[in-house]
């Protein structure tokens, strides 16, 4: 943990190789940005233990390469993407 608060940086998503993202156990807030689906390559996403809130966003089940997806203990609504459940 760092201790990071705030939004997740816009800068974070100018990145199209990113393949990893770990960015728990922070004190982030706000929504998942919708942008997190257009990286082709992201491996894992890693926001558990943060205060984000609002739904997953459905572009997150167009990562193909997605492999593990971590999002627990945050203050998030509504269901689980459609493209996870199946």
């Amino acid at each position: 943990a760092n201790k990071i608060t705030g939004t997740l940086p816009t800068e974070i998503f100018t990145n199209r190789e990113l393949c990893y993202l770990y960015v728990a156990q922070n004190f982030l807030s706000g929504t998942i940005p919708t942008e997190l689906g257009s990286f082709p390559i992201l491996k894992a996403f890693f926001a558990n233990e943060n205060d984000l809130t609002g739904s997953i966003p459905s572009t997150i089940g167009e990562l193909s390469d997605l492999y593990e997806l971590r999002l627990f203990d945050n203050k998030l609504t509504g269901s689980i993407p459609e493209q996870f459940t199946n």
